[in-house]
């Protein structure tokens, strides 16, 4: 039924994000994943731990440009599905008021 597609939909959505956020990010935020820390064993002096991870420091070119490109993709991913692909119930609206 389409209520059990929809709910199926959200509840696979809702696992991408936890799985982004939880697995991915961190991944991403790391300091080994640093250019400069790929060859030797030591870490930026400014680098800290939490939850189990070295992260990357705050104040460094690597962390502006991942900052900067997920800030990207979230204002695209935004864009696209206000504009290029909105939802069913928003293009029915629309045209419902158009008919009346």
């Amino acid at each position: 039924s389409p209520s059990t597609m929809a709910f199926s939909l959200a509840l696979a959505g809702s696992v991408m994000i936890t799985v982004s956020v939880v697995s991915i990010g961190p991944e991403c935020l790391a300091a080994s994943s640093m250019p400069e820390n790929n060859g030797n064993g030591e870490l930026a002096e400014n680098s800290f731990f939490v939850f189990g991870i070295t992260l990357m420091p705050i104040l460094s070119w690597a962390f502006l440009q991942r900052l900067l490109s997920f800030g990207a993709g979230c204002l695209l991913y935004f864009l696209m599905s206000k504009y290029a692909f909105p939802e069913p119930e928003e293009i029915l609206a629309e045209h419902s008021e158009a008919l009346l």
